[in-house]
């Protein structure tokens, strides 16, 4: 943790998924994203110490090496797996920069998780403006904003205010 009571919450949250036996993980390589797309290009980071690949050039000194990869929404995600839209406990994204688009994507859906907690790449880019706006429009479908940092938020959906 980073010692904010956002990185609290999510170093709690994350600490369950400890709890889960390995037979109950399953990894699928798929990109989510606000749109169904195939084929999507992922610029790697100069660094070869850092993982996190940008499709949007939203993140600094990237490097002219690449890969591609499905993407798909998080409706399309559920559909594929069987899964109802309310089922989901636990939706966190830290997908460099496509954050807002895939959460605004999601508020336009029926797809309501438990709890939400973002990494905001924008704000490291000075949009503060731009996260102020999904803060409201998530308040505004019945999240709780947990947290003080613009880069770092959770929430937690209200059932009852709906």
């Amino acid at each position: 943790s980073d010692g904010s009571p956002i990185g609290a919450v999510q170093n709690d949250i994350m600490k369950y998924a400890w709890l889960l036996e390995p037979s109950q993980i399953i990894m699928h390589r798929v990109g989510v994203g606000p749109n169904d797309e195939k084929d999507v290009k992922f610029m790697m980071p100069k660094n070869p110490d850092y993982v996190s690949a940008s499709a949007n050039g939203i993140m600094p000194d990237l490097s002219s090496k690449f890969f591609t990869a499905n993407v798909v929404s998080v409706e399309t995600l559920l559909k594929e797996f069987g899964t109802d839209a309310d089922r989901i406990d636990l939706f966190k994204v830290n997908i460099e920069g496509l954050e807002i688009p895939v959460l605004d994507h999601l508020l336009a859906s029926s797809v309501r998780p438990k709890i939400v907690c973002a990494t905001n790449d924008v704000a490291q880019k000075g949009q503060i403006d731009l996260i102020q706006k999904h803060i409201a429009a998530m308040e505004e479908e019945g999240f709780v904003r947990y947290g003080k940092t613009f880069a770092h938020t959770t929430f937690l959906y209200n059932r009852t205010l709906r």
